[in-house]
Order: C-alpha cells, then sequence, then structure tokens
C-alpha cells in the first residue's frame, strides 16, 4: 500500500461502488467546507471523478460553487442551511437555492413552511382528581409521571385540581392536604434508591429550569421541596425531585401558565364542577397536550370528557397501572389534538400525513 492514502483507497472504492447503484450518488458538500472555498475546482472534479453526480449545496458558497457543478457534471439538489436560519430567517436562503434550482429543497419549502406552522407546543397539562377506588395505585402511578425525566416532558401533569371538601377514597376520605402529603410520600417512594432515581429523573436541561423551581417555590405553600440527586455516572449532571406547591384556586398567576421542569400544583377548587371548568378554560387559553381524570362516577367521567372536548385536549381516565399519561406513543396515540394552543396539529393528523405522500396513476385496457 506504498504511496497509496486511505483518503484515495475510499475514494477508488466509493468508485466502484458507484457503478452498482440504480440512482445517482449525491454527495454533501457541507462536509468538504474547509477545503472548498480555496480549492474549489480541484475538489468538485474529484467528487465527480469518485462517481457522485447530485450535490446538496453548503449555504454559505451556494452563490460561487452553483454556476460551477454543470462543468463537472454534478447536479444541485439540495442545499445545507444552518440552524440559526431555519428558526430565524429562512426563507430568502430558500429563494436563492430555488434559483440555482435545487428542487428538493425549493419544492420542499411548503413543507417546511407548514412543519414550522404545525410545532409542537407546551402548555398546563392537567389532572382533575374526584375520587378512586384504587388511591395507592392512582398515586404511585402520579408520582412516576411527575418524576419521569425530572418533569421536563412536554406531557407531563403540572396542575392538580382536587375538591376543598375533599374526596373519597378506598383509604378514606382523603383532604387536599392529605392528598399532597400521600402524593410526596409516594415520591419519595419511588426515589428512595439513588440508582433508580437517577435513572428516572435524567438530567435538568438548563440553567433556566433550576431558576424556574426556585421561583415556582415562592408562589404558594411548599408541600414537597425539590432536591438534588446525585447521577453516578455523570458526575457534573444535575438532577431534581419534583417541587410540589399548594395554591388556591383563585391563584391563577401562579398555575395558569406553564412551569417547564419538576413543578406541580396542587390547586384547591370548590367543587368538582369548578375543577373541569378549571380545566376546560386554562387550556383553551394556555393549551395542554394532555389531561387526566380520577373519578368513580361515570357522571363525573361523562362532564370530564365533555370538558375535554371543548378545551380540545386527550384525556385519560383513572390510569393507575403501567400505563402513563405523559407516555403517549406518537403514531398510535394522538400525541397532541391540534385543537388548543399547545399544538396546532397532531402527530397523526391526516393534514400533517397525506401532505407529505402523493400517488402516481396507471392506465391500461383490461
Amino acid at each position: 500500500m506504498n504511496g497509496i492514502t486511505r483518503r484515495q483507497l475510499s475514494a477508488a472504492a466509493l468508485g466502484l461502488l458507484a457503478s452498482h447503484f440504480t440512482h445517482p450518488l449525491g454527495a454533501e458538500l457541507y462536509t468538504v467546507r474547509n477545503i472548498l472555498p480555496t480549492a474549489a475546482d480541484q475538489t468538485l472534479k474529484s467528487i465527480a471523478a469518485i462517481g457522485y453526480r447530485e450535490v446538496e449545496l453548503d449555504r454559505a458558497t451556494l452563490l460561487r460553487i452553483a454556476p460551477m457543478l454543470k462543468q463537472y457534471g454534478l447536479k444541485p439538489v439540495a442545499c445545507h442551511i444552518e440552524t440559526p436560519l431555519i428558526t430565524g430567517d429562512w426563507k430568502p436562503w430558500v429563494a436563492r437555492a430555488a434559483q440555482q434550482k435545487t428542487p428538493y429543497l425549493s419544492e420542499g419549502a411548503k413543507t417546511l413552511q407548514q412543519a414550522m406552522d404545525e410545532v409542537k407546543k407546551l402548555g398546563v397539562n392537567t389532572v382533575v382528581v374526584d375520587s378512586t377506588d384504587n388511591y395507592a395505585a392512582m398515586l404511585g402511578n402520579l408520582a412516576f409521571s411527575l418524576s419521569l425525566y425530572s418533569g421536563q416532558m412536554c406531557t407531563t401533569p403540572q396542575n392538580f385540581y382536587l375538591p376543598r371538601g375533599g374526596i373519597e377514597t378506598d383509604a378514606g376520605h382523603k383532604s387536599p392536604a392529605d392528598f399532597g402529603a400521600d402524593l410526596t410520600a409516594a415520591i419519595d417512594k419511588l426515589l428512595s434508591d439513588p440508582a433508580r432515581a437517577a435513572g428516572t429523573l435524567g438530567a435538568i436541561v438548563n440553567d433556566d429550569v433550576l431558576a424556574r423551581i426556585d421561583k415556582a417555590a415562592s408562589l404558594g405553600t411548599v408541600v414537597r421541596e425539590s432536591a438534588p440527586v446525585e447521577v453516578p455516572d455523570f458526575t457534573d449532571a444535575t438532577a431534581r425531585t419534583p417541587l410540589i406547591v399548594a395554591v388556591d384556586d383563585a391563584a391563577e398567576d401562579a398555575y395558569g401558565h406553564e412551569h417547564f421542569g419538576p413543578i406541580s400544583f396542587v390547586i384547591t377548587t370548590a367543587d368538582t364542577e369548578r375543577s373541569l371548568e378549571r380545566l376546560r378554560t386554562t387550556i383553551r387559553t394556555r393549551g395542554a397536550l394532555t389531561a387526566s381524570v380520577y373519578s368513580t362516577s361515570d357522571s363525573v367521567l361523562d362532564a370530564a370528557e365533555r370538558a375535554a372536548i371543548d378545551a380540545g385536549v386527550n384525556i385519560s381516565a383513572n390510569l393507575t397501572g403501567a400505563v402513563f399519561v405523559n407516555q403517549t406513543a406518537a403514531f398510535s396515540d394522538y400525541h397532541g389534538t391540534g385543537a388548543n394552543p399547545a399544538a396546532t396539529a397532531s402527530l397523526v393528523d391526516p393534514a400533517f400525513v397525506s401532505g407529505r405522500f402523493f400517488f402516481v396513476e396507471t392506465r391500461r385496457h383490461a
């Protein structure tokens, strides 16, 4: 192998493989962005010699490189655009790419716009607790939902509404204060093993979440403090347990908007009817991806379903086992509805899916 570099060997191998492909091979010019500005002709010639016939242009060199491609038998089909442009002012570059006849980008602009319009957002995910015939299992289910990924899931419950007069359970009558204390105990039990706690909680994504936890603790009566947890395999990671704050129905400034992170509120209302009205109103205003209700009454479950329909949110009833409100399968469950401010589309909304498929018709005599 004297005199043959690894790069030359790889190029030769790709050249041999190219003859076996039924469709043109494409190369991303972004991968050679460091040499392209000073050695454009040599680089393009080498790419063509390997066997590539299509290229994805690099946004930074688009206007200079595109006119050079034809002489090497290369066809521009797409353009690499940096994330800040996509999240900011990206449309001018789509237009420029279209001028260079890059079909995958120019023809995909509508899909890109649709994807940005149909973005999934967050909201005030809600749980209405009216009654239950399996109090311990309900608490265990909710404890896991609040702890998973340190409450940093877009589907994690935030607002728990309970009637001021308390709820009936198989473990006896429980006041909102009892519920808060018992939910705290369920979380403590779940996270009592350090290894399991670290694996369940994961890491806090950034300092903004930590600041949000500290601020939320001042919004009401702290039922359960958020505490740090060591993550043995990742010593620099920051993990925090759920914070639970008790507030009254009137404190909408506290609970009426999203608090992304391990933060939840136990909210005391006049009765379950008022709790359902709070679900309906806050989700209409702020949005939500999930809602949940616990009740042994069919009439309450029916009323909760009507409230959820009015609010445009998916609702689950009496989850006590291994199914959790914040674990929805994106393409089998309706993950988001498109009917409230938290998401302008569902991942299985027909309009979101059908726009990505096309039909080719063939006709022949029978």
